[in-house]
């Protein structure tokens, strides 16, 4: 069975893993490229500041929350 298409900055909602592995929460998250394969790079969606040097703010600056429905 071939692999859902997505498109670049389609929000999904994934089911991520907690940190220590005791669980699991819905979070959106933007799909970065589909390339069509079983895999698929996204990155999550947060209000969030952040909160370390290595966390990125505008990884998605081309992104507008306009842009949902």
């Amino acid at each position: 069975m071939a692999a859902p298409v997505y498109v670049q900055g389609e929000l999904l909602l994934a089911l991520l893993v907690f940190s220590d592995g005791a669980g699991t929460k819905r979070h959106p998250v933007l799909v970065v490229r589909d390339f069509g394969d079983a895999d698929l790079p996204v990155v999550p969606v947060t209000s969030h500041p952040a909160r370390a040097a290595t966390d990125k703010r505008n990884v998605c600056a081309w992104w507008s929350p306009k842009e949902l429905p």
